[in-house]
Formats: structure tokens, sequence, C-alpha cells
């Protein structure tokens, strides 16, 4: 967005007549700071919602350029983040709920498959008898025993494996990960929303300088509006005159289509007479250069002003 400041390059229309009472009126006219309205990145116009000579409320959307490609990234950095986020908070908790529960039923029918085995052993080693095939009886359920005995410590040790999180350097690195992908999914969405331009403030749109179809450059504007707020009046006195209008002070405003009762606060003085104007204000014509005075109207008279218009001033 940027703004461009307008002003007559001469200024031959002065109103004639004064106020009819006070001393005479000082001649002045309208002056209005743009604001040229375009996108940080260029591409074709897809839609332009206003019209020139309209107005547009602050935060509508004025234009919007085609945005396929930047719907396209914000998906893909969407689903980027979605992974990698799944990614930290699975190493954060250990396996999954279902797979815990897997280990645990496993672990558990290895508990029962033990106690058998040790029953069957305490069984034959309470019979007598010293044949062999006691005792291959005996060595088999010590064996069977012992395998059960190893299998649920075996289940126990994956079961406190699987609740346990990762290691700290992938956490860190996952975390990192994670980031990473939630500030890239930032950056499509600022890139997807940089595609539309809104009014900054309400507006009377000026112009309208694309339409849907053509192609901008980065930063060309689109559209040209004038809020009322950056709407002004100037003046130029002379060194005699400059007493008239004190900074700070209210005075009356006459123009055509002026509401009536319109006011206006004088908002700068110059410091120096620095300034050529328009035409020159003063009777005898003595100063090539003069002191700016500008003015700010009441809202109600700005947003009836046009730039280049003649406006009478009446000193408080």
């Amino acid at each position: 967005m940027s703004i461009r400041r307008f002003g007559p390059a001469a200024f031959a229309l002065v109103l004639a007549g004064c106020f009819e009472q006070g001393p005479p009126p000082i001649q002045g006219y309208v002056e209005g700071d743009f604001v040229d309205l375009g996108a940080p990145t260029g591409g074709r116009v897809e839609a332009v919602n206003v019209t020139r000579g309209g107005r547009v409320a602050a935060g509508d959307e004025v234009f919007r350029l085609d945005a396929a490609a930047e719907r396209a990234a914000l998906a893909q950095a969407e689903a980027e983040r979605a992974r990698a986020t799944a990614t930290y908070e699975n190493l954060l908790s250990g396996d999954r709920p279902e797979e815990i529960a897997v280990i645990a039923a496993q672990r558990d029918q290895a508990a029962a498959a033990r106690r058998l085995a040790e029953t069957e052993l305490a069984r034959q080693r309470g019979l007598r008898g010293t044949s062999a095939e006691l005792r291959a009886r005996l060595d088999a359920a010590a064996a069977e025993a012992a395998q059960a005995r190893a299998r649920v410590a075996e289940l126990d040790a994956r079961l406190a494996a699987a609740r346990l999180a990762a290691r700290d350097p992938e956490i860190v690195a996952a975390r990192a990960a994670a980031e990473a992908a939630g500030a890239a999914l930032d950056r499509a969405r600022v890139a997807l929303a940089d595609r539309a331009a809104a009014a900054p403030a309400d507006a009377r749109v000026e112009d309208v300088l694309f339409q849907p179809g053509e192609v901008v450059a980065a930063g060309q504007p689109v559209a040209r509006l004038l809020p009322p707020g950056n709407v002004s009046v100037r003046a130029y006195l002379g060194a005699a005159d400059l007493g008239r209008l004190p900074q700070g002070s209210r005075v009356a405003l006459r123009c055509a289509g002026c509401p009536d009762g319109a006011t206006a606060t004088v908002a700068f003085v110059s410091a120096e007479a620095a300034y050529a104007p328009p035409i020159l204000y003063s009777r005898d014509n003595r100063a090539k250069l003069a002191f700016l005075v500008e003015l700010k109207p009441d809202a109600a008279t700005a947003a009836r002003l046009r730039p280049g218009q003649p406006v009478e001033i009446a000193p408080p």
C-alpha cells in the first residue's frame, strides 16, 4: 500500500464573495492523500469488488488475485504440520495405547503359562521313585517352568519400554521439526491472505486501475481510495496574514457542496515561508513564497469534499 499526494498544478478558480460578516475569507483548496491499494505479490486479478465513485467500508475486500497455488501450498503445509506434530506427540507418549494393550495381553498369557508350568514342576517333584522316566518328566517340567519365567520377564521388559517416552535427542529433533512445520504453515497462511486486499478505512473509491483477468506486478495499485481522514484543506498566507489562522484554531468553511456549519481545525502551519502556492492569494502579490497552512475538516465535511475543490475559510 502506498500513499500519493494530490495537488493541483494551477489553481485558477477562486470563489467570489465572502462570508456575510467578519473579515474577508481566506481562499484555499481541497487536497487528498490517496491510498493506492495493491498486493505484495503479483498475479492475475480474480475479482474486483468495488466500482469507481462508490464507497467501501473498512475491512471489506476490495480486490482478490488468483490464489490457486497459495491454496495448494497451504494444504501441503497443514498436512506436514499434522504429520510432524503427530510424530512429536507419539515420541512423548511412547507406544500407542493399542500396542501397549497387545503386549500386556501377551504378558498375562505368559504369566498364566508360568503358573501352570510351576504347578506341574511341583507335582513332579512330589512323586516318589527313582526311575529314569520320572527323572525325565521332572527335568522337562523344570525346563518348561524356567522357559515360562523367562517369557514373562521378556514381556515385562517390553511393556516397560513401550510405556517409556523416546530418548531426549529424538524428542528435541521431533519438536524442532514440528515447530518448523508450524512456521511454514503460518507463512502459507500469510501468503494466501496477501492475495486479497481490504480497505484500511471507510473510503471513497477514486479509481479502479485493473479489471478481472488482467495481470498486475507486485505492489502495483489495483484501486485508489480516499478515506475522509486523508482529506485536508490547504491555504497559503503571507507573513502579514499568518496570524489569521493560528494552529489549533477552529474555523468555518464554505464551498460548493459543503454542508451547513462546515468546520475545520488548523492542523499545521509551516515554520517558514518556503512554499510557492498554486496562485498568489495576497491582494498585492508582494510575496512569491508563502506559509503553508493545512486544515483538517470535520468528518461530515471531509466526506463531501473533492480534491482540487476551492474553499473559503473564515478566520476565527
